[in-house]
């Protein structure tokens, strides 16, 4: 039976089965990708929505570039920054795309250590077939975000990308 949509255009739809009947892609549903993209808690999300170049960090550096208005033409709402950091200490690219619409983060690392590559979400569901590591992340020191990187003899271990936004 379909309910109706949610202001995010989300399909609203109840279904019986044998745990009797349920909600399914409803506005309680998490509206993010699995892979590469977390959902932001309501609580931070006024914080994240709002972010700057001066009010991010990931592993302790501000991004390089940052594009407050990404996509804005294309209905899109949501911002973009990019991060690299010295390469005489541990050289790295991350990647940061935020929808404020959905509340929905996508993030990736790559060449981590000259050789590491990471994203967000649940590595034997998004890489499957290829060998990843899963860990954990925080934001703002808080709660525990999926990340995964790729494991082999040709990538490196990739720490935790904890973000800070203040």
């Amino acid at each position: 039976m379909i309910l109706g949509r949610t202001p995010e255009g989300l399909i609203k739809i109840k279904k019986d089965d044998p745990l009797g009947l349920r909600a399914v892609n409803c506005a309680c549903c998490n509206p993010c990708d699995e892979c590469f993209t977390i959902s932001i808690p309501q609580a931070l999300r006024e914080l994240v929505a709002n972010a700057t170049i001066d009010t991010v960090t990931i592993l302790g550096y501000s991004p390089d570039s940052f594009i407050p208005d990404y996509n804005a033409g294309f209905g899109f709402d949501g911002w973009y920054a990019d991060f690299f950091n010295d390469p005489e200490e541990v050289d790295f690219f991350v990647e940061l795309i935020y929808n404020r619409t959905t509340g929905c983060l996508s993030g990736s690392y790559i060449d981590y250590g000259g050789s590491g590559v990471a994203a967000f979400g649940d590595g034997q569901v998004c890489q499957e077939g290829t060998p990843t590591q899963n860990g954990t992340f925080t934001i703002n020191g808080e709660n525990e975000y999926l990340y995964y990187y790729l494991t082999g003899d040709q990538y490196v271990a990739v720490p935790p990308p904890n973000l800070v936004f203040t």
